[in-house]
């Protein structure tokens, strides 16, 4: 069952950041499966939260070249953002894989309710900046 359901509600409009969003969704609704499940055992558990982790790191450098290449006027608060998110999560992590925390429900709550307000919010905005910037905005990251 998703703990986090996909939808049109949830599309910022540009073809690659839509695709890499979705796919943070499936690595957070995976994550929640296998802790639910109780299949898979903790190695399991952290193989899965190191591909959400690596999966993160990865899209938000397909923002961060985006940004960069239109030299967005927002770049340096939305990289506040990515670096918050990326330190947060890789403590917990880390936490995690020397026994001094476990995978709650506080995690997935955090993981959702950060990955919905900053779609909805700063990566919704940076597309909005973009087609401003380029019209004839390319969907595909080149």
């Amino acid at each position: 069952m998703a703990y986090i359901k996909w939808g049109p509600d949830l599309e910022i409009g540009h073809s690659t950041i839509d695709y890499q969003h979705r796919t943070l969704v499936n690595r957070l609704n995976d994550l929640y499966d296998i802790k639910q499940s109780g299949k898979g055992g903790e190695v399991l558990l952290q193989v899965v939260l190191d591909e959400l982790v690596q999966y993160a790191q990865y899209h938000f450098a397909t923002e961060e070249k985006l940004m960069a290449k239109y030299a967005l006027p927002e770049t340096e608060e939305h990289l506040a953002q990515h670096k918050a998110f990326a330190e947060k999560v890789g403590k917990f992590r880390s936490d995690y894989l020397h026994h001094k925390t476990e995978i709650t429900e506080d995690l997935f709550v955090f993981l959702t309710q950060w990955l919905k307000n900053h779609i909805l919010g700063t990566d919704k905005q940076m597309v909005v900046t973009l087609r401003e910037l380029d019209p004839d905005l390319d969907p595909f990251v080149r």
